[in-house]
């Protein structure tokens, strides 16, 4: 009941780690790792009950890639990326891309289009049971900075965003939210912190609760993710006392061989502290807050 760190040495490491997903039989992760200036997803899969070592995501490692989530059928992953919309686009801005599931692997990236990909940046995609995304944007007319959106699946299309309003949005600027699968709560940053909205029966949502003290955190945490058999919340934080001596993750000369422009292997390899990790704890924490919201 109190967050600890996940796989030290192994996922979370003295480089910088962030923005966890599984496939929804538990055997593959996708994570992001960065440097000065530059972002990657990895994954590891499990062979024989053992996870390997992490390596770049085949769709990953030319551009900056960031914030992994796969839908609850597992046959979508979603991203967000800097890499352009289309050939010649040279506006530099941060879009949702996915790509689709192929045997044991994933298909060529495609961008998921207008109608959620705008001028400014786009983030942090996650995904309900029915297809609703559920993402960071920074649309006209919205409460503050940022806020949160969902866009619904109509028909294999994606509708114009919703912004979800108060009290979920505030002039504070929302980020980075985790929606359950069968949309019945939200787990999402603001200031720093970490809060957790339930979804009503008559549609709306409570007022948000801080969980941070609750998870025995402190500093800065975000990109909240619960693993699909409901067990564990996932949660990046800054990396408490101690961790500044971790090693390097066994697999990391072979990283840096992945990406192909030595500017962004640079980049990479160059550590600064603080530096991110990624911590669990038992979701059950999740149920001390829906008593206290829904009471």
């Amino acid at each position: 009941m109190e967050a600890v760190l996940f796989a030290p040495g192994i996922i979370s490491t003295s480089m910088n780690e962030r923005d966890i997903t599984f496939t929804p039989d538990g055997k593959e992760m996708y994570y992001s790792m960065h440097g000065e200036g530059f972002f990657l997803i990895l994954y590891s899969k499990q062979e024989n009950g053992i996870w390997t070592s992490p390596r770049v995501a085949p769709f990953s490692g030319q551009y900056n890639d960031i914030e992994a989530s796969i839908a609850p059928d597992g046959q979508r992953l979603f991203f967000t990326s800097d890499r352009p919309r289309a050939e010649g686009d040279t506006r530099i801005d941060n879009n949702i891309w996915f790509v689709e599931r192929l045997g044991d692997g994933w298909g060529e990236p495609q961008c998921l289009g207008e109608v959620i990909n705008s001028n400014e940046s786009e983030y942090y995609p996650s995904l309900t049971k029915d297809g609703t995304l559920y993402f960071t944007g920074s649309y006209p007319g919205g409460n503050g900075a940022e806020d949160l959106y969902r866009s619904r699946l109509v028909d294999g299309q994606y509708q114009a965003p919703e912004n979800l309003g108060e009290p979920i949005n505030s002039p504070e600027g929302e980020y980075n939210a985790f929606i359950a699968p069968d949309e019945s709560y939200l787990i999402f940053g603001r200031n720093g912190l970490t809060w957790i909205s339930f979804r009503q029966p008559d549609g709306t949502w409570t007022n948000p609760l801080n969980i941070d003290i609750e998870m025995g955190l402190g500093d800065v945490g975000w990109s909240p993710y619960v693993s699909y058999d409901e067990k564990y919340l996932f949660i990046s934080n800054i990396a408490q006392p101690g961790m500044d001596l971790a090693p390097y993750p066994p697999s990391y000369d072979e990283i840096l061989k992945a990406i192909p422009d030595p500017e962004n292997v640079k980049k990479l390899s160059i550590k600064h502290f603080p530096h991110e990790n990624i911590y669990w704890i038992s979701s059950q924490v999740i149920e001390i807050f829906r008593q206290r919201a829904l009471k």
